[in-house]
């Protein structure tokens, strides 16, 4: 079960540390989750923005006339050589866990900031 909060500051969410509020805001950490606050949002007649890690965003001042779907925590796994990843999953955590494995060459994307899901977005 989601829970929806109104009037929340985004600055402290962000690395740049500024901007305004979001009309609404939710956290997630599940697939379900995110199809629970999608469907919240458009029920409620609202646009949904999703952010992770807040790293490299910029928030407007006025802030954001909609709901912020947050994705926090993030697992991952592998199976052999195949690995599986939250959105959500800390991208530095991901790299070490590859390379105690063996699985090398994520080191290229090592000073990304934030989440796998913001990494493969960017």
């Amino acid at each position: 079960m989601i829970n929806i909060q109104q009037n929340i500051p985004l600055a402290p969410l962000t690395t740049f540390q500024i901007g305004g509020n979001a009309k609404y805001m939710t956290r997630v950490a599940s697939t379900d989750d995110i199809l629970e606050a999608i469907r919240w949002a458009r029920n409620a007649g609202e646009e949904f923005i999703l952010l992770a890690t807040g790293s490299n965003v910029l928030v407007p001042d006025e802030g954001l006339d909609a709901l912020v779907i947050q994705i926090v925590e993030g697992e991952l796994s592998f199976e052999r050589s195949v690995l599986s990843a939250d959105a959500g999953c800390n991208l530095l955590n991901l790299i070490y866990e590859a390379g105690k494995r063996g699985l090398g060459r994520w080191e290229k994307i090592a000073g990304i900031p934030g989440t796998i899901g913001g990494a493969a977005r960017g």
